[in-house]
């Protein structure tokens, strides 16, 4: 027990160097902690592996399932589309060992004790980067780098990430709620939805909604549905009456589908898909063709993998969504914030790159709740 104990410390401070790290390299340019992240990401995620291969042993190979099954044909079948691209190249082989030692980590070596074990490793460490995060960011809300053509940004380069970020923060307070002091507990709440807001990311925005409707859901109490109405009403006011205002915000125009950006992208991938529509493009890119990697997760996916590699991907996704959604149902704890984080990636990809990544800290944090589900009995 001890022993057990001792490794999930260990593992949560791994894990919080980890996505701390990834988290560190996304931030604005010029920033000391930026080149810190960028040097201490991979070895991080290395360190990891390493860990859990020499200090914990389970036979994980005798546990394989569905889902182990799907995500190892999908790994063959982008080695294949890869080796068979004419355009590849050593960027694409790079891109391909990192899937593959995903993979390894997720789904042959054992991170954490169990299911549940790993699913508190991980809530911990991506609760406590992405609230540093907000609190940081905060801290800095007056100054004028903070802002990019008038959405907020906070410390990253961009306001998408750190809506999402926020997004990451706020559901993993909602899911900690009954081990924090209120005053944290709202505190956070108010900032994270306030930096959510002001992003006007409307990924991150179509996120949120999904997940009040999954909170509203899992929570019929009456008065918990008026506060959320309240509280939401109330940081609504407060934007229109301060932020509209102030000389850095900028209201952003509110567009129903692509912008021309993303429009073009969408473009470009379908060309690429219908060059090669059953195993795809491979994941080696240059100037002359091969993967464009894009903020259209899926469109991505689907382009580099084909129709083989995107269905096993997509029914990867769908195995995880059903299994996590009914452990959803049965918790009232982290296991609740995990699979809304996860969820909102999902929805939050439709117009961000985040689930066809890897060098970000929300696709490794949903590579690892694949990890959760490795096993029949979680």
């Amino acid at each position: 027990m001890a022993y057990s104990l001792n490794f999930r410390k260990l593992s949560i401070f791994l894990f919080t160097v980890m996505f701390l790290s990834f988290s560190l390299a996304l931030w604005n340019e010029g920033m000391l902690l930026k080149r810190l992240g960028e040097l201490l990401k991979w070895p991080s995620l290395l360190s990891i592996s390493l860990v859990s291969l020499f200090l914990y042993r389970n036979n994980n190979l005798k546990k394989i399932n569905v889902l182990s099954l799907l995500v190892l044909t999908f790994i063959i079948s982008i080695g294949l589309s890869t080796a068979l691209s004419p355009y590849l190249n050593w960027g694409g082989v790079g891109n391909y060992i990192l899937y593959v030692y995903l993979f390894i980590i997720c789904f042959v070596i054992p991170v954490g004790i169990n299911g549940k074990d790993l699913n508190y490793i991980i809530a911990v460490s991506i609760g406590f980067v992405s609230s540093i995060t907000v609190v940081i960011s905060a801290a800095s809300f007056m100054s004028t780098s903070s802002w990019w053509d008038g959405r907020y940004s906070g410390i990253f380069h961009n306001p998408n990430g750190m809506g999402s970020m926020a997004l990451v923060a706020l559901l993993s307070a909602i899911s900690f709620r009954k081990d924090m002091p209120r005053i944290l507990f709202w505190g956070l709440i108010f900032t994270s939805v306030s930096i959510v807001f002001l992003s006007q990311s409307r990924a991150v925005l179509l996120g949120l909604i999904v997940c009040i409707i999954m909170l509203s859901y899992k929570y019929l109490d009456f008065r918990k549905t008026i506060g959320s109405i309240f509280f939401v009403s109330l940081t609504l006011l407060l934007y229109i009456i301060y932020f509209k205002s102030s000389e850095n915000f900028k209201s952003r125009d509110v567009v129903i589908g692509l912008d021309d950006a993303r429009a073009n992208m969408l473009d470009t991938h379908i060309s690429l898909f219908l060059d090669s529509p059953y195993i795809g493009q491979g994941l080696s890119e240059n100037i002359n063709g091969g993967r464009l990697v894009s903020e259209l997760a899926y469109a991505d996916i689907l382009s580099f993998s084909g129709i083989i590699g995107f269905t096993l991907f997509i029914l990867s996704l769908l195995y995880v969504s059903w299994q996590g959604f009914k452990v959803f149902k049965m918790y009232d704890d982290y296991h609740v914030g995990n699979y809304l984080i996860f969820l909102s990636v999902l929805v939050m990809s439709i117009g961000e790159g985040y689930i066809s990544s890897i060098g970000n800290s929300l696709p490794l944090f949903c590579w690892f709740y694949f990890s959760t589900f490795r096993c029949q009995k979680n």
